[in-house]
């Protein structure tokens, strides 16, 4: 009985181990250009997903190391992508004001410190 269990653990964590691996090659084939270049066109939703994407890849740790540098410098310049785009969105919004009778009177910039 234990060594049936310990042969479907060891299956299971060779078919884990498997996935990992065929997810990190389908990761690394279709999902990085080899530069940096388009990030800037990217719209903060897409660049958000990759990023993700990226974080999730290397805390499996299936990537080899060349390939996490790799992919962490492009992390990197998708994060200071997004940033930037939030400062900009952040930039453009108002907050609205009350008058002493509680009527919205006007608007002026949002202070998000």
């Amino acid at each position: 009985m234990a060594q049936s269990s310990l042969l479907n653990e060891y299956l299971e964590f060779r078919e884990q181990r498997r996935n990992a691996h065929l997810d990190c090659c389908l990761f690394r084939e279709h999902a990085l250009p080899d530069t940096n270049e388009d990030i800037a066109a990217l719209p903060f939703e897409r660049a958000m997903a990759e990023l993700e994407k990226i974080v999730d890849e290397l805390e499996k740790g299936a990537v080899p190391l060349e390939e996490s540098i790799r992919i962490y410098e492009r992390g990197e310049a998708l994060k200071k992508h997004c940033e930037a785009l939030l400062k900009n969105a952040e930039q453009r919004i108002e907050k609205i004001t009350f008058g002493a009778d509680g009527r919205p009177s006007g608007t002026e910039p949002l202070d998000v410190e």
